[in-house]
C-alpha cells in the first residue's frame, strides 16, 4: 500500500494542502483559496473522491475558494462527503476578522464580507447542511481520515482564545501521520500554541512542517517552537506580492541556524531578491522546461514568481520531498535567480 501523500499548494498569498491516497484515490483538502488549482490538481491526479474539506479559519486567505470548489467537484466527476468550518467563531466574535496583520485593512471589507456571508448562506441549505460535521464527527475506518488527529482548538480553551483577540489563534492544527507525520498549523500565533503546547506535548515533534502564518511568528520564541517540532523539512506558504512582509526575517534567521532543515517557499519573495517581476519568466521558462509544470499552481495565471512552487511530501517510513527536485530547486531557480534567498542550500551530492 502506497504512503500518504501531501501537495502544498502554490497558490500565492494563503494556504491549501491537499492529503490524498493515490491507491483509494481518496483526497482531504484544508483550506481553499481558489478552486481552480485544487480542482486541477485532483483530476491530474485522478483523485475522484474528496472525504472532507476542512477550514482552519474565516480569513479570506484560506476559504475564499470553499463554495466554488464543492459545488464544481461533482461535474468534475468529483464526489464530496464532509465540511468541516466553526463559522461560529465569527458569528459569536465578529471584530476576531480583525487580526494584527491588517486583514481587514489589506483586503476590501466590502469584499471579505460579501464572501463570508456567501459562505454562511451556502452553509444553511438544506443538502449543505446535512454534510457540515466537527472533527469528532468524521467517520473512522477510512485510512485517509484516520491519519488525521485534531490537535487545536480544544473547546474548554475557546474563550481564553477569543480573549487573544485573533482569530489566528483559533485556527485547527492538524497532524498528519503515515508512519512519518506532518503538522498543517493554519495561522497559529504564539498565544494558541501555547495552548497546544500544554494539552499534546508528546504529538508535537514532526518530520514536516507547514510552517505557522506564512512564515511569521510575532512576540514568540522561534527557536522554542523549532525545538518542540523538530522537523526535517519546512514549508512556508506564501505570495510574491503581500503586503504583511511574509516571511519574517526572524523566521529566516532561525532557520538558517538549522542547516539540517530543508525549507520550501512556494513563492519567492522580496527577501530573496530585489528584481522578483524581472526573472519571473525566467523562472517559469525553467521550471517548464523541466518538465516540472505541476509546481506552477496559479502562477500562469495570477503572477506570483515560484520558488519551490507546489511542494509534494510522500510520508511512509521517511518523509521524501518528491517535489521540487534539489536540482532543479537549487540549480534552475535559487542559484541564478534569488540572489538574496534566506535558505542554507543542501548539498547536491
Amino acid at each position: 500500500m502506497a504512503a500518504l501523500q501531501l501537495a502544498f499548494l502554490n497558490v500565492g498569498q494563503g494556504d491549501t494542502t491537499i492529503i490524498y491516497d493515490l491507491d483509494t484515490r481518496d483526497a482531504v483538502v484544508v483550506d481553499c483559496v481558489n478552486p481552480l488549482p485544487v480542482l486541477e490538481f485532483l483530476k491530474t491526479k485522478g483523485l475522484s473522491r474528496l472525504r472532507a474539506l476542512i477550514v482552519t479559519h474565516a480569513h479570506l486567505d484560506h476559504y475564499a475558494g470553499t463554495v466554488s470548489l464543492l459545488e464544481n467537484c461533482e461535474q468534475q466527476g468529483i464526489s464530496w462527503d464532509t465540511f468541516i468550518f466553526r463559522w461560529e467563531d465569527v458569528r459569536r466574535y465578529p471584530s476576531l476578522l480583525n487580526d494584527a496583520d491588517g486583514h481587514s485593512g489589506a483586503i476590501d471589507g466590502m469584499k471579505r464580507d460579501a464572501s463570508l456571508r456567501t459562505l454562511l448562506k451556502w452553509a444553511k441549505r438544506p443538502e449543505i447542511k446535512k454534510k457540515h460535521a466537527q472533527p469528532h464527527d468524521l467517520p473512522r475506518n477510512v485510512r485517509i481520515l484516520d491519519a488525521l488527529t485534531f490537535l487545536h482548538p480544544e473547546h474548554r480553551d475557546w474563550q481564553e482564545l477569543f480573549d487573544t483577540s485573533s482569530l489566528n489563534n483559533l485556527s485547527v492544527v492538524i497532524r498528519v501521520s503515515d508512519g512519518a507525520s506532518a503538522l498543517l498549523a493554519g495561522d497559529i500565533e504564539p498565544e494558541g500554541w501555547r495552548h497546544l503546547s500544554a494539552n499534546h506535548p508528546q504529538l508535537l515533534t514532526n518530520a514536516i512542517l507547514k510552517f505557522p502564518h506564512h512564515g511569521v511568528w510575532r512576540n514568540g520564541n522561534i527557536a522554542e517552537l523549532l525545538d518542540q517540532v523538530a522537523p526535517e523539512i519546512v514549508i512556508i506558504s506564501v505570495g510574491m506580492s503581500n503586503a504583511y512582509q511574509h516571511p519574517s526575517k526572524d523566521v529566516f534567521a532561525e532557520l538558517r541556524k538549522r542547516p539540517s532543515i530543508r525549507l520550501l517557499c512556494t513563492q519567492a519573495t522580496p527577501q530573496c531578491s530585489d528584481r522578483l517581476r524581472e526573472v519571473r519568466e525566467k523562472i517559469l521558462t525553467a521550471i517548464e522546461r523541466a518538465g516540472s509544470s505541476e509546481l506552477l499552481g496559479s502562477d500562469r495565471r495570477e503572477g506570483g514568481c515560484p520558488c519551490a512552487g507546489t511542494v509534494l511530501i510522500e510520508l511512509g517510513d521517511k518523509a521524501k520531498v518528491l517535489s521540487p527536485s534539489l536540482q532543479l530547486h537549487i540549480t534552475e531557480i535559487i542559484q541564478p535567480f534569488l540572489e538574496k534567498h534566506q535558505c542554507i542550500l543542501p548539498s547536491l551530492t
